[in-house]
């Protein structure tokens, strides 16, 4: 049985700023409003749905068409033009920008060491296909087995049940998997959402607002960018096998 990695997505292998910038730039188009001001709107939802989500008030049935409900509002326009917005977007952003320099060379790394990769990621104003169509566009798409997104998995991120969708889709993908260890940009949902599972957490801190290295006995990490954390999971397999 082979050890698989968990990753999430957004801040993690894709920057979500540079989704937002081009969502930005196509939503105040559609709408009219001045780009700063769609900014702002969108800081603003974003953060009451990442509330919403820690007090577990935000339900998962739906969860996308109440987060752009959210959004919609803010910006005081047809919960179209929000969609529209995202897809537009998603067609039409730089991929170049969009993938930390580091992302494929990070999962290429922890590939050629035999693991198993999947991607795990909640979701917000856009499905989670649309996020399975960034990836491609960014050259990710093809170095992962399995991809679970929170409104395909019927679960949000840190619960348990999302992990372990990911081991179900890599096991109809043909690889049966231990899950090893989870990499993530979220303290609550990636790292939190790690230990409870019983996996190591490696927490991608890209700002250095804690302190790097090994924390908890080993049971987590912080790291600086993906590359960091794509050696320290080879070597701690290593001196594991």
């Amino acid at each position: 049985m082979r050890l698989a990695v968990t990753l999430d997505v957004w801040n993690t292998l894709l920057s979500i700023q540079a989704f937002y910038s081009e969502a930005a730039a196509r939503l105040a188009a559609l709408t009219s409003k001045p780009r700063g001001e769609v900014e702002e709107a969108l800081r603003r939802a974003y953060r009451g749905v990442k509330g919403l989500r820690a007090a577990g008030r935000i339900p998962i049935s739906g969860i996308v068409e109440h987060c752009v409900g959210l959004l919609a509002a803010e910006l005081g326009c047809p919960r179209e033009l929000v969609k529209r917005g995202f897809a537009q977007a998603a067609l039409s952003v730089d991929p170049a920008a969009l993938a930390y320099p580091e992302a494929r060379e990070a999962l290429e790394t922890l590939r050629s060491e035999g693991f198993a990769l999947a991607a795990v990621s909640n979701v917000t104003f856009w499905p989670g296909y649309v996020t399975r169509l960034l990836l491609e566009r960014a050259g990710l798409g093809e170095l992962l087995a399995a991809q679970v997104y929170a409104d395909e998995a019927g679960a949000l991120k840190p619960d348990p049940p999302i992990f372990e969708k990911a081991l179900e889709a890599l096991k109809e993908a043909g690889v049966e998997a231990e899950h090893a260890a989870h990499v993530g940009d979220d303290f609550r949902e990636d790292f939190l959402g790690a230990m409870s599972m019983g996996v190591k957490a490696v927490l991608v801190d890209r700002a250095g607002a804690l302190e790097r290295g090994a924390h908890l006995g080993g049971r987590g990490y912080v790291v600086r960018d993906l590359a960091e954390a794509a050696r320290l999971i080879a070597e701690i397999a290593r001196r594991q096998r």
